[in-house]
């Protein structure tokens, strides 16, 4: 016990040395004989504290040049990526959590950065991952948290104790936190004039249910400009959560087993989560997609070629990650709490 007590206390010193740049990246430090004498401690303790550091990150050995800080430690570099875990057997799992899964490595590169994922249960403070983002955020091993939705408070707890900055994906202007949010009313603008373009002025949209609903009204207006209409009985919100096959598919099929006038000519899908639902609907009422209704769906890119003739507008997930990290280090060096960053939409090629 007195041993874990010592090389505990050894690894802590330097880390908060390297935390608090009196060691900066890519600087050697001193031998380990040096160290041993410094903390008086044994051979077999140091390597103990040493081995704690560089599995961490925090240091590089190389061999007889000596023990370095990394270049890039993970106090300015690693980054928490915090995702709720969706109730199972009920909810759909978002695709953007997917799209940054696969695309891991290649957002690491393109930003110079390491993303460590923690997937939390909602409500749940001692669950796992919530208590190793907490060990994390104690010991220095993230520069900053990402929240592809808004956090609940408890969240925030751990990382506002050791001052790690946090960012949400959210148009919200929550208190003590970035945020970073996309254009869906650049999204929702572009969709109804792709669909203007293909003759269509009878619109229906379809989109997660929390979606703010003053966009319903706001789209409403601009079809309205446009000679094309959105009536309120069309405007469907369906919850990812809580059966959304069942629910919504329901509900789309009341929408579109209307004949002649009374149905809609154009959709648009506000959230990619809700295509397959959308997909099955058309399928089972024999309307084809491009010709009996024309579509334009929501999508993270890069996304593979759509199967269906459907239009795709959203946002590219490299670039939602840049605007995340960008705030993130801006707020380390000038510890604003910043709203305005947008991301905005774009058409597929």
């Amino acid at each position: 016990m007195a041993q874990d007590a010592k090389y505990q206390e050894i690894s802590r010193e330097i880390r908060e040395k390297i935390l608090n740049g009196v060691w900066l990246p890519g600087s050697r430090i001193p031998t380990r004989s040096e160290l041993i004498r410094h903390y008086d401690t044994t051979i077999a303790t140091m390597q103990k504290a040493m081995n704690e550091l560089l599995n961490d990150g925090f240091l590089v050995a190389l061999g007889k040049s000596g023990t370095f800080v990394t270049e890039r430690p993970p106090n300015i570099s690693s980054y928490a990526v915090v995702f709720p875990v969706a109730p199972a057997g009920q909810g759909l799992r978002d695709s953007l959590w997917s799209l940054v899964e696969q695309r891991k490595r290649n957002l690491e590169d393109a930003e110079n950065i390491r993303l460590k994922f923690y997937y939390l249960e909602l409500d749940n403070g001692n669950c796992p991952e919530f208590l190793n983002l907490a060990s994390d955020a104690a010991a220095g091993r993230i520069a900053g948290a990402i929240f592809p939705y808004p956090p609940l408070d408890y969240m925030l707890v751990p990382l506002r104790k050791h001052a790690i900055p946090a960012v949400a994906i959210t148009r919200d202007r929550l208190p003590g936190i970035n945020t970073v949010w996309v254009d869906f009313g650049g999204f929702f603008r572009t969709a109804f004039d792709l669909l203007k373009e293909r003759g269509c002025r009878r619109i229906a949209a379809v989109t997660n249910v929390r979606m703010p609903y003053d966009y319903m009204e706001m789209l409403a207006k601009y079809a309205e400009e446009r000679g094309m209409e959105l009536p309120p009985e069309w405007r469907l919100g369906i919850s990812l959560e809580f059966h959304p096959v069942e629910w919504g598919g329901n509900l789309l099929r009341l929408l579109l087993t209307r004949s002649g006038g009374a149905r809609p000519d154009g959709l648009v899908i506000g959230n990619e989560n809700l295509r397959d639902i959308v997909f099955r609907a058309l399928q089972s009422l024999q309307l084809r997609p491009g010709e009996d209704v024309h579509i334009v769906q929501h999508a993270n890119f890069p996304a593979p070629p759509g199967p269906m003739p459907v239009k795709r507008v959203g946002f590219e997930v490299g670039t939602l990650l840049h605007a995340c990290v960008c705030e993130l280090q801006r707020f380390r060096k000038d510890g604003v709490i910043g709203h305005d960053r947008l991301v905005p939409a774009v058409s597929e090629a």
